[in-house]
């Protein structure tokens, strides 16, 4: 049996709270007094009902964190910080790496095309100018034989 009932339902909730928020988060045991309100009120009327008493509200109006808590959170933000910026820096990195990787691949396509390119007028021009020593062997060869000919000619006559 209890005695004083106010006592007994104030170190209940203490009891309670230190419960609730020991299952939190830091960041959770500050946004989330509905779900800490709700559930010290489950557990207050569970334990007060054997009392005859019946809690019909609880409101925790503020939680205010220790020193130490203050000293935590700040670590843990600064933790965060310094994890974001971690990642964000290699994210950096890894695009730059992909973007001179995909630099290098199109270097060396462009390369391979103008070479291409080069091989494919070299073997042009050689091609033409076989084409011209060609004609103008041929040439060569008719105005020999056409000499030889009229040279022929006149010496029969």
């Amino acid at each position: 049996e209890v005695d004083n009932h106010r006592l007994a339902i104030l170190n209940l909730c203490l009891t309670q709270i230190r419960e609730e928020v020991g299952k939190l988060t830091l960041d959770e045991s500050f946004s989330s007094r509905d779900v800490i309100n709700k559930s010290l009120l489950t557990v207050l009327n569970a334990v007060c009902d054997g009392w005859g008493v019946q809690i019909t509200r609880v409101e925790i109006q503020s939680l205010e964190p220790s020193r130490d808590i203050l000293v935590a959170m700040e670590l843990q933000m600064a933790a965060e910080r310094k994890k974001r910026a971690s990642v964000l820096k290699s994210e950096g990195e890894r695009i730059t790496l992909v973007n001179q990787a995909e630099g290098n691949a199109k270097a060396l396509l462009e390369d391979a095309r103008a070479k291409s390119a080069s091989i494919i007028m070299e073997a042009k021009a050689m091609a033409e100018r076989m084409t011209l020593e060609a004609a103008a062997v041929k040439s060569s060869i008719e105005t020999i034989a056409m000499a030889m000919e009229h040279s022929s000619s006149s010496s029969s006559s």
